[in-house]
């Protein structure tokens, strides 16, 4: 009954402040990813990926060799050339002169000719030198084997491979992920901030005069926070999910991912409101976050920082969220979940300890 009471108030409480929830927890978190996202796009830039260069065959010989090698630069090099019918939509020209398979099967000199029809275009020596292997590879097979010329280039020549651009996240999707963490943040903020109120105003006091044990009282401080917590971490990510930016993958583990969040949340708020004074606490929750802002991944990538602050339980919320972004699936949250849900009830257990024997008056 005292727990239906207790989500009753809190419910009533997010109702008559949601406006000013929905600023501080959901708007300035939305405004600071936008904001990082937008100044720090180009340093998300993948190198591998790059544009298509349009190019035009002129095709002079029109034969098995020549169209084999047409066909070669269409489908081999889709990730780097696109063929196109005219000179005016192409950056480059290639021309197949007369006599290409003759000269070819006779072993005699043959040039191709690549004309620059804009300057714009850097790949020119790349395709030349793609050319030269190619017809280095036509010279050695057409030596090594005694078949039909047609069933020599049946198969391409040359086997190409190219480098497969990661499943990097953009700027936008990069700081959505990291904007968390600055959320779960604040919601510690807040919750402690409350119990010092409370702490202040004489408010405990009066609510342990009532026929109530600490424990119970912190347990239902706990439900309470990690509902609210819950509420709006949901909240949060729903919207990038309606603007298509990131967490756009299975709801389910989604929803998993923000209750595990609300229950660290709600257990670090404890813990630290229960073992220090609001002066002490104060303090050390501003330099966590802090330290958390600045190598955390919100302004620098957590790749370039020291692999100690990998141990934060805050990087363990940002490790479940981008793994989810970049996998969704079970398998690739599960140990980072694992060690929150751990780390929580091991904060939970030891703030129920203290305040079961009360080691702190208020």
């Amino acid at each position: 009954m005292r727990l239906f009471a207790t989500i009753k108030m809190l419910f009533k409480s997010i109702k008559n402040t949601f406006l000013l929830n929905i600023v501080y927890f959901i708007a300035l978190p939305l405004g600071l990813a936008w904001f990082m996202g937008l100044v720090l796009d180009s340093e998300f830039n993948n190198p591998i990926e790059t544009e298509t260069t349009p190019i035009v065959i002129t095709n002079n010989d029109n034969s098995a060799m020549s169209n084999n090698l047409s066909e070669f630069l269409k489908e081999d090099l889709s990730s780097i050339v696109s063929i196109v019918d005219n000179e005016k939509d192409a950056d480059i020209e290639i021309i197949i002169p007369n006599d290409y398979e003759k000269n070819l099967l006779s072993s005699q000199a043959c040039s191709i000719d690549i004309k620059e029809l804009n300057t714009k275009s850097g790949i020119i020596n790349i395709l030349q030198n793609i050319l030269d292997d190619y017809h280095e590879n036509v010279y050695l097979n057409s030596i090594a084997s005694s078949t039909e010329v047609n069933e020599i280039f049946n198969k391409y020549s040359l086997k190409t491979s190219y480098l497969e651009a990661n499943n990097t996240p953009d700027s936008y999707e990069y700081f959505a992920t990291s904007f968390i963490v600055f959320l779960v943040l604040m919601f510690i903020m807040n919750n402690t901030a409350g119990s010092y109120l409370g702490e202040s105003n004489g408010l405990n006091k009066r609510t342990f005069s009532l026929p109530i044990s600490r424990l119970s009282a912190l347990c239902y401080d706990c439900i309470g926070s990690s509902i609210y917590s819950f509420l709006f971490l949901m909240l949060y990510v729903i919207v990038y999910r309606l603007l298509n930016i990131s967490f756009d993958g299975n709801f389910i583990i989604l929803t998993t991912l923000c209750l595990v969040s609300s229950l660290l949340i709600s257990s670090c708020s404890s813990f630290i409101s229960t073992f220090f004074s609001k002066k002490i606490g104060s303090t050390v929750f501003y330099i966590i976050m802090i330290l958390q802002m600045i190598f955390g991944g919100m302004f620098i990538p957590i790749d370039m920082t020291s692999k100690w602050i990998k141990i934060s339980p805050f990087y363990l919320v940002n490790d479940m969220f981008s793994s989810f972004n970049e996998y969704n699936n079970w398998e690739s949250i599960a140990t980072s979940s694992l060690i929150c849900v751990i780390l929580s009830l091991i904060l939970f257990v030891a703030s129920a300890i203290k305040e079961k024997y009360s080691w702190r008056e208020f």
